[in-house]
Formats: structure tokens, sequence, C-alpha cells
């Protein structure tokens, strides 16, 4: 009897809610900061992607293609880049926080109108990168035609799609349009 009392309070008792591979990336201290500074957006859930985008992502071994780890500032602490999803659903943000001794620095470094189901994020590694020869280079803030760097970096865009290389350099984001 008493094994049976047990089962039944142990099948009664709430179970732990599942968090969502994409959450579960973003510290806690981290993910307030941004629920009050970007109120209009949320963070990422790992059903806000496409399929196709969740297994390119278990592929390579991240469980959520809306946010990537990766030491991008050369100070040997895990930075990150997450695309934060408008509450709307018809706009994204994308955010940098480097991991720094005080706390997170974060920088937003756009924000678009469209759907983020196609959208992602992912480490690049260092090197050079260089302009598509798709088209000419058209300077923009932030753009640049070519970039050398020894730390890694973070690509972002669209599945299958065109995408930009971002890196930290003198204290400052710069990208390459280098996919698309």
């Amino acid at each position: 009897m008493n094994g049976l009392l047990i089962a039944l309070l142990a099948w009664a008792s709430p179970q732990p809610a599942t968090v969502d591979p994409c959450v579960k990336l973003v510290p806690n201290d981290l993910a307030r900061v941004l629920e009050r500074r970007f109120p209009q957006e949320r963070l990422p859930l790992s059903t806000d992607t496409y399929e196709e985008g969740r297994r390119d992502a278990a592929a390579r071994g991240n469980s959520c293609v809306l946010v990537a780890s990766a030491d991008f500032d050369g100070d040997a602490r895990p930075d990150l880049v997450v695309v934060l999803p408008g509450k709307n659903a018809t706009s994204y943000r994308l955010i940098v926080a480097l991991n720094k001794l005080s706390g997170y620095g974060v920088s937003s470094l756009l924000t678009w109108k469209g759907p983020v189901a196609n959208m992602s994020v992912y480490p690049a590694e260092p090197g050079a990168y260089t302009h598509t020869m798709d088209y000419a280079f058209s300077p923009e803030p932030g753009s640049v035609e070519h970039i050398v760097t020894s730390h890694r970096g973070f690509w972002f865009g669209e599945l299958e799609g065109g995408a930009d290389v971002y890196f930290f350099r003198k204290g400052k984001w710069s990208f390459v349009h280098a996919v698309d």
C-alpha cells in the first residue's frame, strides 16, 4: 500500500517544465538584462525557426540557430550573439552580449522588419573575409570590404541564403557581406 501511495504522490507532483533549447543557451542574468532593455522583443525559441534550421543546428552540435557563443573580443570568456524576435512576430533584433567581468555588455547591431523564421547565427573562424563578388561593395555603417582578424566572430544571415560575417575590432563591430 505504501508503494502505491508513493507512486500516486510522485505522479501527482508537478513535473519540471521543459526549457526550450534556445532559452537554455542564454544565462538568467543576461535574460533579465535583455527583457528590461528590449521590451518589444523576447528570447528566441527553437520553434521560431523552420524545421530545416533546427536540423542544421543539430548537425553542427547546436540546439538553436538563433543563439551562438564564442569569444568575440579575445578575452577568453564566452560571449553570445542572439536574434531576439519581436513580440509582434513581424520584426527581430540582432544583439551581442560581451561577457565582461562586471557583467554583460550588450550591443544592438540591427533591427529588421520581417520574420525571423529563416534567420540564423553561428560562430565564424578567425581569418580573412572579403565582400561577395556578386555585386559591387556599397559602404554602409559598420560595413567593410575586407577584414582580417585573429579572433572569432559570427555569421548572421538567412539559412541557405545571404550572410554577413561580424567581428569586434578596435572596440566596435564591423561586418563583411561575404555570402549572397
